[in-house]
């Protein structure tokens, strides 16, 4: 799936696996254009559980277009822009690398929107 986020207008591609009835998962990439791919390998075993989304962050992957500043806060913004509009529920939220640190400053900072158990 592709969108354009509204809150810079930059184009976000993303994968959505598994059955809506199960817990949602939000997987956040590490530097480098591979993106989601990097999470094809356990994608597999994830949607058995878990429905799965796999982002490109803007300015990485399928998500490349418009410029702004690629900081964890806006990362956040947009992560939180998407949990609301596309998965409508607290996912648990998993990164590495890059993906971790924005993972972590999203956790630290909308606690009350992912999964904390």
């Amino acid at each position: 799936n592709r969108e354009i986020e509204p809150l810079f207008k930059s184009p976000l591609f993303y994968l959505q696996t598994g059955l809506k009835n199960k817990p949602p998962i939000l997987l956040i990439h590490g530097l480098g254009d591979a993106a989601s791919k990097d999470w094809l390998n356990v994608i597999p075993e994830l949607e058995k559980d878990y429905q799965v989304f796999a982002l490109d962050l803007p300015g990485f992957g399928l998500s490349k277009g418009q410029y702004f500043e690629y900081s964890p806060h806006n990362y956040s913004l947009i992560i939180d822009w998407f949990i609301a509009t596309q998965i409508q529920d607290q996912p648990i939220l998993i990164g590495h690398s890059m993906g971790a640190a924005i993972s972590l400053y999203y956790a630290a900072n909308f606690s009350s929107n992912i999964d904390s158990s």
